[in-house]
């Protein structure tokens, strides 16, 4: 830009502020996609935290599933072996009582 004249800087400061004003307009659709990203990033992050919050409440009751089937067996096998050493027992007790 050439402003050595009064007439040149005139021209010059309103080539100027036709940019900023294709600036400006150029920057309102911009912004309007970046509140309209924003809100939906702010939508998202309680879901987020709900999704996060589910799969950790799913990941408690396999755990406690888990849980509940090894004290089952476990259960199982006292009374099985209860019941085999009750089993050993009978023959004594009848070796006893023929005596």
């Amino acid at each position: 830009m050439d402003i050595i004249t009064a007439d040149r800087a005139k021209e010059a400061l309103v080539r100027l502020q036709e940019a900023v004003g294709d600036l400006s307009g150029a920057r309102t659709p911009v912004d309007a996609k970046q509140n309209h990203l924003t809100r939906a990033i702010q939508n998202l992050v309680p879901n987020i935290e709900l999704l996060t919050a589910a799969a950790s409440a799913i990941r408690d009751a396999n755990v406690a599933k888990e849980v509940t089937g090894l004290k089952k067996q476990l259960l199982l096998v006292q009374t099985c072996s209860a019941m085999v050493g009750q089993s050993n027992l009978i023959p004594v007790g009848v070796q006893l009582s023929l005596q």
